[in-house]
């Protein structure tokens, strides 16, 4: 089984010592405030996020149950282009690590796999997420040799039937192909992690311990479960509330315990996201240390909010990221969230309950 976090951190430390001494200080400085909680001082002080994302598509092909992409209109927009990736990362000499991620599918981008390689070239570490169905021959080698540090492959289910609830559109006997030629391929190379995400709910609870199976007959390397989704949308939010699994109950966490044995018997890492809602003592980190830029150029708070429409801090079309990031759009908005004047499109992460 491979320790996922100290594999991170083994990586993010040795890219972080061929930086030049101002990215150091910058990151250490960043972290240093941040464990304090002087979370203020982060912004007085001029420091810069660490981690940005970027969303290489707003396009996909899917009609997953909880996502808003098939019903908005920013799917008709072009694909984030290699020539602009590369001006953004040149501007940013301070980023360590980035997802190329947005609400869409990333594969369908076809300048994606240079902006991995040029990402981790300059000793960035590169995640990105993917549904898996255009993990073909090509794209699986692709994959294997872009530099890519952690692969994340979405499935809802350890079955067809589950995952066309979930997931309508995906093809699941071709998903599972895709992934379990790509571990071949991939062999005994550590790098790069393929880890299932899967978002737990009353569709799929029933299939958990399969999932651990699935995932061991994939040749992957974890399973990561989000036990909570965050959305921005009232008619998917009724879903969520509707089809959530109470992860409080003694039957839950019983299972949580099977499946936690089970996993570890078969050597696959397994992580269970059992969120805690953020308060004051609690609050939400990304504001501090990260960013998300839309295909278009928009800055936005996180890769939650992922609609510029909904709040975005500028366009990068207007002024660079630096400029943005320490106005006073960008801080008046992180100081509120501080001071627990919660914006409407931070409910999810601050409610109290269900």
């Amino acid at each position: 089984m491979i320790e996922q976090n100290e594999l991170y951190e083994s990586v993010f430390q040795r890219n972080l010592k061929k930086k030049n001494s101002e990215v150091q200080n910058n990151y250490n400085r960043s972290k240093e405030l941040f464990e304090k909680k002087l979370y203020d001082k982060i912004s007085e002080e001029g420091l810069l996020p660490y981690r940005v994302d970027f969303e290489p598509t707003s396009r996909c092909f899917l009609n997953c149950r909880y996502c808003q992409v098939p019903n908005w209109k920013r799917k008709e927009l072009p694909d984030l282009s290699f020539e602009e990736f590369k001006r953004r990362i040149d501007t940013m000499p301070w980023l360590l690590e980035t997802k190329l991620q947005g609400q869409g599918e990333p594969l369908l981008n076809a300048d994606l796999f240079k902006m991995i390689r040029y990402a981790a070239d300059k000793d960035i570490i590169v995640r990105i997420n993917t549904n898996g169905m255009l993990l073909d021959e090509e794209k699986r080698k692709a994959v294997v040799n872009s530099g890519l540090f952690e692969l994340r492959l979405s499935l809802d289910g350890a079955s067809k039937a589950t995952n066309e609830i979930m997931r309508p559109g995906l093809d699941f006997d071709r998903v599972v192909h895709n992934i379990t030629e790509l571990s071949k391929l991939r062999g005994k190379n550590t790098l790069p992690l393929l880890n299932i995400w899967m978002l737990l709910s009353k569709n799929n609870i029933n299939e958990l311990e399969d999932m651990v199976d699935l995932c061991s007959r994939m040749g992957v390397d974890g399973l990561k479960i989000q036990t909570k989704l965050s959305v921005r949308n009232e008619d998917i939010e009724k879903k969520v509330i509707q089809e959530n699994v109470g992860i409080n109950s003694s039957q839950v966490n019983d299972l949580f315990d099977r499946v936690s044995a089970k996993a570890k018997e078969k050597g696959l890492y397994l992580e269970i996201f059992k969120q805690k809602w953020r308060t004051k003592e609690n609050p939400c980190w990304w504001i501090w240390n990260s960013s998300s830029i839309s295909s278009d150029g928009y800055v936005m708070p996180c890769c939650i909010i992922t609609d510029p429409a909904d709040i975005n801090f500028g366009n990068l079309k207007d002024q660079d990221f630096s400029t943005i990031w320490k106005g006073e759009k960008y801080n008046s908005f992180a100081r509120d969230l501080i001071n627990m004047r919660i914006s409407p499109l931070c409910k999810w992460c601050y409610k109290e309950s269900w």
